[in-house]
């Protein structure tokens, strides 16, 4: 194991720098019993060998270890198997549901993996959150223990799931890829940050778009118009990543706006884990700011023409709150107080949901038919840069890692003020805003500048 493992390691060093630059440092014998002893299992020679070279692969930007799948390291074993276990559990009797035994015997795995579809037994390695690759410690009378399998869970029926066999251990299914990179089967492809199967890459409908869907039309003022239905939403998905760089993202507020008090933690996420946070008001700034993070675990998908991709690609979201703003747990129950954390929420997920972007300028209707938001008239949300309330050194944040991150508030429209917006462009309201002396501070009560 360890001669196929430098041989890896050696060939990625000189054909796929940005992959061997996301592995995470080996763990130590003691860190693998304690795996062994909280999971309840042993692990096979060859997989405590490969976990004592690398554990694993760090969670950082959109670079991935072979086909859009990310390598596990050990201690988020468990997560993802908790993870895998909860989209099940979204089924009605999922316990009961197998494979079909005839598509089992053509896969050749009848009788060597047990035929459900989940097992405390699996451990998942490889994941990109509804696809596990997993090393089987329970298989089938015909199986052998710690061989390698695949699950793929179609996530709108998960009766359509696909099962499959893989290796009989690790150690033959690195030999396999060593042997795969060399004849040029597998190859890093740039494009999607990942060791690549030629034959998905050429065949498969399944490899991702990487750049946002076309404008569906230009407004007269100059504005991409995108129209998005329930047809352009990709499937449920439970995020494979969470609090990449929260506690970045929390030291630069609290360097440039305050302290933050405290968070309001999502349970369950569907495409990212969102959390937002709160900084209650102060003699200096007598307004609560709350702010997402989790929109920039995962880059958005930016058009093809736009210049350096790599400083619109991450962003995350805030809002200015007046000081008189109920906020909590219990305020949150009402729709009137809620709202502006609904928009925060809904509006960083969006681009992971819908695989497109958002940045400087865009405007997000409440529906299709721009309904007035809770208690108030207005019935649009844009998104700007707080370049009334911040400093011009807030606005980015370039993290550890390299990775650009811009910060959007939010700010609420009239109808008549988005109609503007689309047919003058956005400096025009912007320009009228400056007049009225309209801030980033939220008031349900201010002038509707475009009448």
């Amino acid at each position: 194991m360890e001669e196929n493992i430098r041989k890896f390691l050696n060939t990625i060093l000189e054909e796929a720098t940005p992959l061997i630059a996301t592995l995470n440092k080996g763990v130590s014998a003691a860190q693998i019993m304690d795996f062994e002893r909280d999971m309840g299992v042993c692990l096979p020679e060859d997989v405590k060998t490969l976990y004592q070279n690398f554990n694993g692969q760090k969670n950082r930007e959109n670079v991935f270890f072979i086909d859009g799948l990310r390598w596990l390291p050990m201690e988020e074993i468990k997560e993802k198997q908790q993870d895998w276990l909860r989209i099940l559990e979204k089924q009605p009797n999922w316990e009961e549901l197998s494979f079909d035994e005839e598509e089992a015997i053509d896969m050749g795995w009848d009788k060597a993996i047990k035929n459900q579809f989940y097992n405390p037994k699996w451990l998942p390695f490889l994941t990109d959150g509804s696809r596990f690759m997993f090393i089987d410690l329970d298989p089938d009378t015909n199986g052998v223990y710690g061989q390698i399998g695949e699950i793929d869970l179609v996530l709108g029926s998960i009766s359509d799931s696909f099962m499959d066999i893989v290796d009989n251990s690790l150690f033959e299914w690195f030999e396999s890829l060593n042997e795969d990179i060399d004849e040029g089967i597998v190859f890093y492809d740039e494009g999607m940050h990942s060791l690549v199967d030629h034959f998905m890459k050429d065949y498969s409908d399944d490899v991702p778009n990487i750049f946002a869907p076309e404008p569906d039309y230009v407004s007269r003022g100059g504005s991409n118009v995108y129209n998005y239905s329930a047809e352009n939403r990709t499937d449920f998905v439970l995020p494979d990543r969470s609090c990449v760089y929260m506690e970045e993202i929390c030291n630069h507020f609290e360097r440039y706006i305050g302290e933050v008090d405290s968070v309001f933690h999502e349970i369950i996420s569907e495409y990212a884990h969102i959390d937002v946070h709160w900084i209650k008001p102060t003699e200096k700034r007598p307004y609560h700011v709350l702010f997402t993070t989790g929109m920039s675990d995962y880059p958005m998908y930016l058009p093809k023409d736009i210049e350096d991709p790599t400083e619109y690609s991450h962003a995350e979201l805030m809002v200015y709150l007046p000081a008189d703003w109920k906020i909590g747990d219990e305020a949150f129950k009402q729709d009137d107080n809620y709202w502006p954390v609904y928009f925060l929420k809904m509006i960083a997920r969006f681009p992971h949901q819908y695989k497109t972007w958002m940045g400087e300028g865009h405007t997000i209707p409440n529906g299709p038919n721009a309904e007035p938001i809770a208690n108030t008239n207005f019935a649009c949300i844009l998104l700007m840069p707080p370049y009334l309330s911040e400093e011009e050194a807030f606005l980015k944040l370039h993290t550890e890692d390299g990775t650009t991150i811009n910060f959007y508030s939010l700010l609420p429209l009239y109808v008549e003020e988005m109609d503007l917006k689309l047919e003058e462009g956005v400096e025009t309201l912007l320009e009228l805003f400056e007049e009225n002396q309209i801030s980033e501070v939220i008031d349900v009560q201010r002038k509707n500048v475009a009448l």
